[in-house]
């Protein structure tokens, strides 16, 4: 049984009752302690999808995957565990298991141990064939400690087993196999390695109390020797996360506008290595930023702004909201005909939607 995860009590707690559509998966209707004692009895895998009221891809995953007569052919030879994460009962559980993120699909083996994971919402087709790899026990916890015993200086493998006990919120676990890869590549030669250095300094960083401000020293010092774009677009992000944050929690002018300097300027850097396939969703993400936050923003600042908008919107030339964006930097940067231009494109694309007919009278305004 899993009581090094879930203590005796949360497992006397009764399951989670399915509210409104959830799938056409034959979800158990018992506790979770029973669960676990019938997947024990059957040799079967339990299956437990952690979801909330609120999370958006939560429900995408009823509707379309778990709607699936596929999916439901996959798992018939599983236990299926539905857990409300923020109820009364389900609650204690998420907590055992470290979860987090919203939906997360823990696979458990008979025996109540921690088998595989998968994050987030996943399509039917490839839902199916991680089941199907789950299910077979390729690439599995199991799996991959079996493999590490043969090939130890593996570091790929060690990583992944790594992530995966981090998703069953085992950090302990995840730590000793971040020590191991540390240990045997200490120059750093191996990108994961970088990686983990990385990690640790982001959680550091982010490891302070809900009250106290945010120290972005030592990510500054350790950025200062990274050469990984990847890591320099995710670190640079945080940082200008981070500077915002000083910004506005502060009321000394002065520090102020110094804080905001150093967030443009780590949204520059971030900008700079940000990858290919994420221009059009960080650009917009970015330039909206600022354009929500323009007041007293720098020309500097606005002017960015648009300049990302404007790549943003070659990678979504029809996506009336990456338009919408683009017209507000056209018109915080005193580009009016642009701005009403393009907030007609808008319109084209979408003349029912009140917030472009809204923003074509600010912008027709000029003010």
């Amino acid at each position: 049984m899993l009581l090094t995860l879930v203590t005796s009590v949360a497992l006397a707690l009764p399951a989670t009752p399915v509210s409104g559509e959830h799938g056409k998966l034959p979800w158990y209707e018992g506790t979770f302690a029973e669960a676990l004692v019938e997947a024990e009895a059957e040799n079967k895998i339990l299956f437990i999808d952690f979801w909330t009221d609120w999370c958006h891809w939560c429900k995408e995953l009823d509707k379309e995957t778990f709607s699936n007569d596929g999916v439901v052919v996959a798992m018939e030879n599983m236990i299926l565990l539905s857990v409300d994460a923020e109820s009364k009962t389900g609650l204690p559980i998420a907590e055992k298991f470290g979860v987090r993120s919203f939906p997360s699909l823990l696979f458990l083996n008979s025996d109540g141990s921690p088998r595989d994971l998968i994050n987030g919402f996943m399509p039917p087709q490839p839902f199916i064939g991680e089941v199907n790899r789950i299910a077979s026990g390729k690439g599995t916890i199991d799996a991959l400690r079996k493999s590490l015993k043969e090939t130890p200086d593996d570091l790929d493998l060690r990583y992944e087993l790594a992530g995966k006990l981090e998703g069953f919120g085992d950090k302990r676990g995840r730590d000793g196999h971040y020590d191991e890869i540390l240990k045997r590549d200490p120059e750093h030669k191996n990108f994961i390695t970088r990686r983990i250095a990385f990690d640790r300094v982001r959680e550091s960083v982010l490891d302070v109390e809900s009250e106290a401000k945010p120290d972005p020293t030592a990510l500054v010092q350790h950025l200062a020797g990274v050469t990984d774009a990847e890591l320099l677009y995710e670190g640079h992000q945080l940082l200008a996360n981070l500077f915002t944050v000083l910004a506005d929690s502060n009321t000394e002018m002065k520090l102020v506008a110094e804080y905001r300097a150093k967030a443009l300027a780590s949204q520059r850097l971030a900008w700079k290595h940000c990858p290919e396939e994420q221009i059009g969703g960080y650009g917009n993400a970015l330039a909206w930023s600022i354009w929500e936050n323009r007041e007293g923003s720098s020309a500097e600042a606005r002017a960015f702004a648009l300049e990302v908008a404007l790549k943003a919107v070659e990678k979504n030339a029809d996506d009336p909201n990456v338009l919408d964006t683009l017209a507000c930097c056209y018109f915080m940067n005193g580009k009016l005909d642009d701005a009403v231009s393009t907030i007609r494109h808008c319109i084209e694309l979408q003349p029912l939607e009140s917030t472009w007919q809204e923003r074509l009278e600010l912008f027709s305004q000029g003010s």
